[in-house]
């Protein structure tokens, strides 16, 4: 009899501390969201801050800053475009290795070369 309430007594006790770890772990998935949420809009800020830094340098006339506003806003257009411009070859290495032709093949495999030492 006393075994059957120790072990009653245990068997509460360790759906107590599941039910706390499931919330735990509710609470996890959610910051994680959370911060995966921050990051992308981390992305988006650095956009509007560089649009933002060129409006202001604009207003002020300080043409410095708008150099080197514009290089950043143009470094990350490149880099956005060679993004791009990866998938679209990547996308046609694709249907190239579908449909078999060698030859075209190894010329986007080449240009997927020559974009990566960019």
């Amino acid at each position: 009899m006393i075994m059957k309430c120790l072990l009653l007594l245990l068997l509460m006790i360790l759906v107590s501390l599941l039910r706390k770890l499931r919330m735990i772990l509710i609470s996890l998935h959610c910051k994680f969201r959370k911060i995966l949420r921050w990051l992308l809009l981390l992305v988006s800020l650095r956009q509007k801050a560089l649009l933002h830094l060129f409006l202001v340098s604009l207003r002020q006339k300080n043409l410095l800053h708008l150099l080197l506003v514009e290089i950043c806003w143009k470094a990350l257009l490149h880099l956005l475009l060679l993004e791009l411009h990866r998938k679209a070859l990547l996308h046609r290495l694709l249907l190239q290795l579908r449909r078999k032709a060698l030859l075209h093949l190894q010329l986007v495999l080449l240009l997927l070369q020559i974009i990566m030492y960019l």
